[in-house]
């Protein structure tokens, strides 16, 4: 704490705090005691206490500890304050072209988007940056290292969030106790996969055994419940000769691409680690919360090869399948199919996606429906693709895109461009809606 002074109302006391707790205006403090960000450390952490078996504590895996400790050395710091700022932001020249005009319009909604923002080049990698909608007001957080996805982990506790990092050429999980600058995120595994589960309480990771004398190498799949900390081992075949090539995890059941020679199928891990078989000749895009999947047929025939895609290397169009309800069901018009490049995001309920893909010679966004029905859809182009593009749902179907440093909306039709408040940096990428 350090003595602060409010020139407008004479307010004197001790607070971390920029602004007044009385009547809201910032605070004047000496240079000397301001506070200071703190360093990024490794706290210390219990050993395992749950009992047998496969199950353990993820704090007695040191794989973590290694990844934070990595973390620190290339200056992943946590950022000194968050900022309300108001008023319409600064736009760059040019939105992405869409099928409508983009609407401008400032933030409002329910809920909250966070998204991540590149500042200085000789700072942390990322911060993150929160944007209620329901007030228009955006707050700094965080410092973080080169994030691969953000997720709301509001399955764990309200405001809360999950992250996945690259670190040293792995995936790195960690969760975030909320979206202050304070916060230090808290590892929870690392892997050559990550795949978080619905509302971030469950993590699946995958890792690459080394290599045996027959060049083979097996795979190791483990599961952690965040809620209580606790790893089960998922998937061990230390004489098996595939190679996972995607990783995705619903409410309820782990699912992956396993590519070896003369064979590509997406299977689910069952009791004791064994694999259950979802659908052969297919690799696996994506999954959703209701475990639907978007696939596409698989043209690779061994290990090192094209998993997806026809033979020749040429891409295939992607196709919807329900497990237990049916399908694959053809994505695509009446003289194209929809070639996905890359899913963005799942509607909460599942019932929608958003992609990066092509039509025909039409590219860009895509929202596809991914309701019940056996006929072949047309997905709905939304906007076209540039740099930094991200994605998220609400929980109303609202679609909200990053791309190129817009901010956009998306529903019923109507894409709109959102103003941040004034003074807010613009989104570099990864974004995710919280309740």
């Amino acid at each position: 704490m350090s003595n602060v002074t409010c020139f407008r109302c004479d307010w004197v006391g001790s607070t971390r705090a920029r602004a007044c707790p009385r009547c809201g205006t910032p605070l004047h403090r000496s240079g000397s005691d301001a506070p200071r960000r703190p360093e990024l450390g490794a706290p210390a952490r219990p050993e395992p206490t749950e009992p047998g078996g496969d199950q353990r504590a993820p704090t007695g895996r040191t794989a973590p500890w290694r990844v934070l400790a990595g973390m620190a050395t290339v200056g992943v710091v946590l950022a000194v304050a968050s900022t309300t700022l108001h008023g319409p932001g600064p736009r760059s020249s040019s939105a992405p072209e869409s099928s409508t005009s983009p609407q401008p319009r400032s933030a409002q909604g329910h809920g909250s988007l966070v998204y991540t923002t590149k500042i200085d080049p000789s700072r942390a990698p990322q911060v993150l940056w929160r944007l209620d909608l329901a007030t228009d007001q955006s707050s700094e957080g965080p410092q973080i290292a080169p994030a691969l996805d953000l997720v709301d982990a509001t399955g764990v506790r309200q405001g809360w969030l999950g992250l996945t990092a690259a670190v040293h050429g792995r995936e790195a999980a960690f969760l975030l106790h909320g979206t202050s600058p304070f916060i230090e995120p808290r590892p929870i595994d690392s892997g050559d996969l990550v795949a978080w589960g619905p509302g971030g309480s469950s993590i699946a990771v995958s890792s690459h055994r080394r290599p045996r004398a027959n060049g083979c190498r097996s795979e190791r799949i483990d599961v952690t419940d965040v809620n209580t900390g606790v790893t089960q081992n998922v998937l061990d075949e230390p004489n098996g000769c595939g190679h996972l090539v995607s990783l995705g995890r619903s409410g309820a059941s782990t699912y992956y691409t396993r590519s070896e020679t003369g064979d590509v199928a997406i299977y689910f891990t069952g009791v004791v680690g064994v694999p259950h078989l979802v659908l052969d000749a297919y690799g696996m895009l994506s999954v959703s919360p209701a475990s639907d999947f978007l696939v596409v047929p698989a043209g690779g025939t061994s290990t090192g090869g094209p998993p997806f895609g026809s033979p020749d290397g040429t891409p295939s169009g992607a196709v919807l399948f329900w497990r237990g309800h049916g399908g694959p069901v053809q994505l695509g018009d009446a003289k194209d199919d929809l070639i996905v490049e890359r899913v963005l995001a799942w509607s909460p309920d599942g019932a929608q996606a958003a992609v990066l893909g092509s039509l025909g010679r039409r590219e860009g966004v895509f929202v596809l429906d991914a309701g019940p029905g056996g006929e072949r859809r047309a997905p709905t182009f939304v906007v076209t693709g540039g740099p930094d593009l991200g994605a998220t749902f609400d929980d109303e179907g609202e679609l909200y895109l990053v791309i190129g440093g817009h901010l956009l909306s998306y529903l019923d039709g109507v894409l709109s461009d959102v103003l941040l408040p004034e003074g807010s940096p613009a989104p570099s990428g990864l974004i995710v809606w919280m309740p």
